[in-house]
């Protein structure tokens, strides 16, 4: 095992790559050196450039093995932890191509990733062809500047492989970046403590602090063939798209089509569903013909990620796009069952928390507030979890005269739990919950709205509080442990104004069992 350092000034590719004699920049010649279990170093204080010959197409780090990884940090002194790293000739989008196979097993720490708005992504994590990309971890690294996402973790469409896996963001920060600060695709990845900012003002669709979503293939409305008399369709997909998981017709927000696993998909798939049996697609638009319409279907889920105490704030909104974006955090696109727990979300130009299509996500122990558009929204999607949360101040910025409520379901969305969450309204809010009358088996219990005309439009809610939960918040809109009262430290009688049938509590990213406070406690600080 070696180490390599490097110094941009003082450093020569002919040197050893010793602390005494340093290399000067990394290109595919260091690159051929190293081995699994060398460690390379980038010095602080400099802008180091990863050189790259036009010959080569994209320049990847050298992977290690489970026992071996390689390591890319920072040495040396400079005014920051971080050492910058920039892509000195930009013959690609990407500063370094971990796709695939090719930054497996790789651990990077204290690095300034700065795309200088010439290239798209710092690290390219992607699944490509059969290679699955995998077992990635970063430290306390940053990326900006990108014309992409600063951090993307994705799933080419022509791939076969699964989904990107086991990929870390520990204490990363993702700011001023053209389309998201953190872009995720995959399963069982973890996103923790981050901080995004600034996000999103020219990216061609919008951007996001983060965001998470499966992958997904938009059709034109041609190219379906009629089985039989109908009033199924059907058409062939490419090869690695047979793990379909949703399907939609685009015509507002249609009803989300559902999939049908029956052994007999070309006679029997039924109205509102879809169906995939080799590589060919089925759906039944309930009559209506799918070449008359764009559709979407997803594919490679996105699931069982974890977004654990990060901050994402004033990500921007670009105008120049069809929807209104710029949303805190969002899990977009179909992305399901993923978690977002203990996040501070505040004063983006979107929403501050997007749940687009995907079922069954989990939003607990968020401070959401100050944001342009509705704390939340929930577009087509079942079976959301929205519990212990915060939402204050939200619905406050352009384009909320769209919305009726800080907490709102568009149609089209089932069985959606929202509980032990304290709502604080603006005067324009008629709801504190807005749940369509037309969905079914949405409830909840031990929320505190305040300031709503109407508490709640539909759904089964119990044990809903109205008092005014200013006096208990503290200055970040958490709920602290104590608050003064007559000039004595009390307990704050909201912290235990809900329960949840799991029991335990989520203080300082801890669990302690006893009783869930209302709204989201402590959220964040570490």
């Amino acid at each position: 095992m070696a180490d390599y350092y490097l110094h941009p000034i003082a450093g020569n590719n002919a040197n050893s790559g010793s602390q005494l004699s340093p290399k000067q920049y990394y290109d595919s010649a260091l690159r051929t050196l190293m081995a699994a279990g060398d460690r390379l170093f980038f010095h602080r204080g400099y802008d180091n450039p990863i050189v790259q010959s036009a010959a080569a197409q994209y320049l990847a780090p050298r992977a290690g093995t489970a026992a071996l990884p390689v390591y890319y940090g920072a040495w040396g002194t400079g005014q920051t932890r971080q050492a910058t790293v920039y892509k000195a000739n930009a013959y690609d989008n990407m500063i370094f191509n971990a796709g695939g196979t090719q930054g497996r097993y790789t651990v990077w720490e204290d690095i300034l990733f700065d795309g200088r708005g010439e290239v798209a992504n710092s690290i390219y994590m992607g699944t490509q062809g059969a290679n699955q990309c995998s077992d990635i971890t970063l430290r306390r690294c940053a990326a900006t500047h990108m014309t992409g996402s600063g951090f993307s973790m994705s799933t080419e469409s022509s791939a076969t492989g699964a989904s990107p896996t086991n990929i870390v963001l520990e204490d990363c920060e993702a700011y001023a970046n053209a389309v998201h600060g953190i872009f995720l695709q995959g399963y069982n990845n973890r996103i923790l403590r981050p901080v995004c900012y600034g996000n999103g003002l020219t990216g061609p669709t919008g951007g996001h602090g983060v965001s998470l979503g499966a992958t997904k293939t938009d059709l034109a409305a041609s190219g379906w063939t009629i089985v039989g008399a109908g009033p199924i369709y059907s058409r062939t997909v490419t090869a690695g798209h047979t793990d379909a998981v949703f399907a939609m017709r685009v015509d507002g927000y249609s009803t989300r089509l559902t999939q049908y696993t029956g052994a007999t998909p070309n006679t029997s798939t039924p109205a509102n569903q879809f169906a995939i049996s080799g590589t060919t697609l089925y759906v039944n638009l309930n009559g209506a013909n799918p070449n008359s319409y764009t559709s979407t279907y997803a594919w490679k889920r996105t699931y069982g990620n974890l977004v654990l105490h990060g901050r994402m704030f004033a990500n921007r909104w670009n105008r120049a796009v069809i929807y209104h974006e710029g949303h805190g955090l969002a899990a977009d696109d179909w992305a399901d069952s993923n978690f977002f727990i203990g996040n501070r979300v505040y004063e983006n130009e979107g929403l501050g928390l997007s749940n687009n299509r995907g079922a069954s996500n989990c939003w607990y122990g968020n401070v959401v507030n100050d944001n342009w558009l509705p704390g939340i929204a929930v577009n087509p999607a079942d079976g959301v979890r929205i519990v212990n949360n915060t939402f204050s101040g939200n619905n406050s910025g352009e384009g909320a005269s769209a919305y009726t409520a800080p907490v709102y379901f568009n149609a089209s969305c089932a069985n959606a739990v929202i509980s032990n969450n304290v709502i604080d309204c603006l005067s324009r809010d008629t709801y504190g919950i807005n749940v369509d009358p037309a969905d079914s088996g949405h409830g909840g219990a031990n929320n505190l709205i305040f300031g709503a005309a109407t508490p709640t439009r539909s759904g089964t809610f119990t044990g809903t509080d109205l008092r005014d939960p200013e006096p208990y918040l503290d200055e970040d809109d958490s709920l602290p442990a104590t608050i003064p009262i007559g000039g004595i430290p009390m307990p704050n009688p909201l912290r235990n104004a809900g329960t949840y049938v799991q029991g335990v509590t989520l203080r300082n990213g801890r669990t302690q069992p006893g009783m869930t406070p209302i709204g989201a406690y402590q959220v964040g600080r570490y």
